[in-house]
């Protein structure tokens, strides 16, 4: 058995053992650089939005599709073929600038893209940036913003030239009645003179405009209304009356521009006082309002025969 002195000395020799060991690890360690290989590499700064940067180097990765970030680069990489460079990014999707997204996204809206500018980098404003460069034949379109995909988009045509709106066309109208007169007629057909513009023989309105309607109020509670200038030209600008009075006549013009014209005249029709007397015929009215001065039976034979007889 050993003695306490022995156990002593073995387990003092041990760790002395230990600690050269772990001596010599640590030399190693040192020479080799894997101590500085532990060590946490410094980070790169944060590039810049809109900084020109070296060109990155593609790299063939067969059957893959993925994007290479180095910094700023970024390179895709689609079924073992390389793609084109982008050697300035204006902005990385990384590493937004609120500022700089906010610019864009307004550059979209100016291209017609629907995306909220709110200086946010999402999905809508990726995949508006992706769409956009497709449209614009930029490849690869991954949706990175580089310069030359802001270069077209700031290349906008300059807007259309506004055509002048013509000044709406107004119409006129004029309408005259015939002169006060006294006669024992049971009806008469009055005629109007009258002139309108535009009309049938001259509608060239600068907006091309035309007659949306013409109604007259003949003044005895009865009225018509034209759509279209050859019924104007027909019916509208005579009238029968059945019974003397004042006639107050009122006509409005209104086009499809929503103008308006308006035109009166007046007329008088009273019967003539007959003092009591010896009558005798001294012609006729007819159906059609012809006046005939015969006074027999073959009075208004032409004219649809007699309405009633006139006398002195």
């Amino acid at each position: 058995m050993m003695t306490s002195r022995e156990q002593l000395i073995s387990m003092l020799r041990l760790l002395f053992k230990l600690l050269a060991i772990s001596t010599l690890v640590f030399i190693s360690a040192c020479s080799s650089g894997e101590l500085e290989s532990s060590k946490s590499p410094t980070p790169e700064p944060t590039p810049t939005p809109r900084q020109v940067i070296r060109e990155a180097t593609p790299t063939v990765t067969p059957n893959s599709q993925r994007v290479q970030t180095s910094g700023s680069n970024q390179v895709s990489e689609s079924d073992g073929e390389p793609s084109l460079k982008i050697t300035s990014v204006i902005i990385n999707p990384l590493a937004p600038d609120v500022s700089d997204v906010r610019e864009w996204q307004e550059l979209l809206v100016a291209n017609g893209y629907q995306v909220t500018v709110d200086g946010v980098w999402g999905t809508n404003t990726h995949e508006a940036t992706i769409l956009f460069q497709k449209n614009s034949g930029i490849y690869p379109a991954l949706g990175v913003v580089d310069s030359k995909t802001w270069a077209e988009a700031t290349d906008l045509p300059p807007p259309p030239t506004p055509t002048p709106t013509p000044e709406p066309a107004k119409p006129r109208i004029n309408i005259s009645c015939p002169t006060d007169f006294s006669e024992n007629w049971q009806s008469v057909r009055v005629p109007f003179g009258y002139s309108y513009w535009p009309s049938d023989k001259s509608s060239n309105t600068k907006d091309g405009s035309t007659i949306s309607q013409i109604k007259i109020d003949y003044g005895d509670g009865r009225s018509y209304t034209s759509y279209s200038f050859a019924d104007v030209e027909k019916n509208l600008f005579w009238h029968r009356y059945y019974s003397p009075g004042s006639f107050d006549v009122n006509v409005t013009y209104k086009l499809t521009n929503g103008m308006v014209d308006t035109a009166q005249c007046s007329f008088l029709w009273q019967r003539p006082y007959n003092p009591p007397a010896t009558r005798y015929r001294v012609g006729a009215i007819c159906r059609d309002g012809w006046r005939s001065y015969a006074t027999g039976s073959g009075a208004c034979s032409w004219h649809g025969g007699v309405a009633y007889w006139l006398y002195n």
